[in-house]
């Protein structure tokens, strides 16, 4: 009974504002929606970014995604400062990652706020969610159509960890995976585009401000770095990855191979040396 003249409301997660989000736009050509996130990963990205559908149970590659346009996003921040610590981090990571696609001195005044954020302050919780969303709308709206990539930096490194790691991923938590896919790409892109290593160190220092520690784990160089590029090629035909040049200049860029098997085999031992 739902026509194009309703309004759907989604009140959940990520996934839940996702499909909604999604099935509100195809029915009846599209019905409008508005979005109350729950969660703080989802506050900071539901309004610009959906969480993709897996297109079939066979092949588990998230393919079904659009840009969303809810008519309206209410976040309410009495949800962050009363939630569990440990389930913030995914937001956290989704937040650095994101200010790193902003300015620099976006990300200066950023990482000065992060213990006010940690603390749950009204400020400066206000003040992440709009820096996410306005960082975020400027990165789709880019004229540079390789800037327009940015929000996916980690998210190769992420996949990879996860089809590696196999069934003992589904015990290591989400911001875990997402975070080792920007540490490993932040290193990449030190090299691949002369990211600033003290830039790479700060990436580093500010999740482990937020509580976000090193994972460890150990796995094969060749086996990683074989699955890491069938990640990238699974959603390109090109060789390039969404790098940090600088900050709030994140582009895609050629990494060659020489420098990922370098970087693979450095990053590997660190993590077997954590066990």
């Amino acid at each position: 009974g739902v026509t194009c003249d309703d309004l759907v409301v989604a009140v959940g997660d990520a996934a839940t504002c996702s499909v909604v989000s999604w099935c509100a736009n195809q029915w009846c050509g599209r019905a409008e929606c508005a979005l109350l996130p729950t969660t703080f990963d989802a506050m900071l990205t539901v309004a610009t970014t959906m969480k993709p559908l897996v297109a079939s149970s066979a092949n588990a590659l998230p393919a079904i995604a659009f840009r969303p346009e809810p008519g309206l996003v209410v976040c309410d921040l009495d949800l962050v400062r009363e939630a569990d610590p440990e389930d913030l981090k995914l937001g956290y990571a989704v937040l650095v990652g994101t200010m790193l696609s902003s300015s620099k001195s976006r990300w200066n005044q950023f990482i000065e706020t992060v213990p006010e954020i940690l603390a749950g302050e009204e400020v400066a919780l206000v003040n992440a969610v709009q820096w996410s969303q306005t960082a975020r709308k400027d990165v789709l709206m880019a004229t540079n159509p390789s800037a327009r990539h940015a929000l996916d930096f980690g998210k190769t490194g992420e996949r990879t960890l996860r089809a590696c790691l196999g069934d003992a991923a589904s015990q290591v938590p989400a911001y875990q995976l997402l975070s080792e896919g920007m540490r490993f790409e932040a290193r990449l892109a030190h090299d691949a585009c002369d990211f600033d290593i003290d830039y790479v160190f700060e990436v580093d220092d500010c999740l482990e401000d937020f509580g976000i520690e090193e994972l460890a784990f150990d796995l094969e160089p060749a086996a990683y770095i074989e699955e890491f590029r069938r990640q990238q090629f699974a959603r390109s035909n090109r060789s390039m990855l969404p790098l940090p040049a600088a900050l709030g200049a994140i582009r895609l860029t050629n990494v060659e191979d020489e420098v990922l098997e370098r970087h693979a085999h450095a990053y590997l031992a660190s993590r077997k040396e954590l066990l």
